[in-house]
């Protein structure tokens, strides 16, 4: 009996180290999976490095050779290929001298890329003059980017200064509006 006894006690004991040994070994060769996802969201935005700029016509130097702004930079984010318009606010400036008006298509928008992805490129414009009849494209990207930057400068050349002589000692302004289109 005591044989018996002692069997039973080994088998008894080889049966828990071997449920204990086949549970760790199930529980290693479970296998889980993960799905992830990314969300991924369309994104644009146009922005200028200053909203005001300024052009100096406060010399003779400048009557003559003409004279141009400090170059404002367009900072542009887009998830999708892009174009970007400029449109000048009016055909005249505002706030001219009394009996007097300057046209704003005598302002010159120059456009010169600084970085970003290497298809973005500057719109072919028959001239650099400011539109106000209808929105000009002055950059276009066909492919997203998360930074392309531009360097805009408004100019009056010199060819068109004497539009200006009149209105001296005035401030006279005008608004463009730059609007970024996904495409």
């Amino acid at each position: 009996m005591e044989t018996t006894r002692n069997f039973f006690k080994s088998v008894s004991v080889l049966a828990i180290a071997l449920m204990f040994g086949f549970g760790a070994n199930a529980q290693d060769s479970k296998v889980k999976t993960n799905k992830l996802s990314v969300n991924v969201g369309e994104f644009y935005s146009l922005n200028l490095s200053n909203d005001n700029a300024t052009i100096l016509l406060d010399s003779e130097a400048k009557f003559a050779n003409g004279s141009e702004s400090t170059p404002i930079t367009m900072t542009i984010f887009s998830s999708r290929k892009y174009a970007v318009t400029a449109k000048v606010s009016s055909a005249q400036f505002n706030e001219t001298a009394d009996n007097t008006s300057v046209s704003t298509n005598n302002i010159d928008l120059i456009v010169a890329k600084t970085s970003g992805n290497d298809e973005a490129a500057i719109s072919n414009r028959t001239n650099n003059s400011l539109k106000h009849a209808a929105a000009e494209e002055i950059v276009a990207s066909p492919k997203a980017t998360k930074a392309d930057v531009y360097s805009l400068v408004y100019a009056i050349p010199a060819a068109n200064t004497s539009a200006f002589l009149d209105q001296y000692g005035k401030t006279i302004t005008t608004e463009i509006t730059y609007t970024l289109l996904p495409l």
